[in-house]
């Protein structure tokens, strides 16, 4: 006599038959999330620690990680205290700086701040800390401008 055939839990789902055992919200597909606050490494600055509690809290929310991704976690810790000291440095400096010719040019501390931003924005996205990272692209009207709808 044969073995039954295990089902997998994707058909189970279909059949409507799937039940959720006390292990199955520490996995994200097949790997382990995080389901509990981990401790920053001591190599942090203050700032950096600060950071990491609160991204830490928004990553436990979301469950889209686990240990595999906690090399790049530093990473998006380390892009949002640049965004942030970056962001007081451009507000003290100001949007524009005058050259040597008298004309007008974007502050190197503004194009610092936008840069260190799209770091950020990249780095919260991969971990799902963006609410559009999820949506698709919108495509643009045909005329080329977005329509404002008050």
């Amino acid at each position: 006599m044969m073995a039954a055939r295990r089902v997998s839990n994707e058909t189970k789902k279909l059949r409507n038959t799937y039940e959720r055992n006390k292990h199955s919200d520490a996995f994200i597909g097949e790997r382990v999330r995080l389901t509990k606050t981990i401790d920053p490494p001591a190599d942090l600055d203050a700032d950096a620690t600060r950071e990491w509690s609160v991204h830490m809290s928004l990553l436990l929310a979301t469950g889209a990680a686990g240990p595999s991704d906690l090399r790049s976690f530093v990473a998006l810790v380390q892009a949002a205290v640049l965004v942030d000291r970056a962001y007081k440095q451009a507000l003290k400096d100001g949007p524009l700086t005058t050259t040597d010719g008298g004309s007008d040019k974007l502050s190197p501390s503004w194009t610092a701040w936008a840069a260190a931003s799209g770091v950020y924005y990249r780095w919260a996205r991969a971990f799902s800390l963006v609410p559009s990272a999820a949506m698709p692209a919108l495509p643009m009207p045909r005329g080329g401008k977005p329509e404002l709808v008050a």
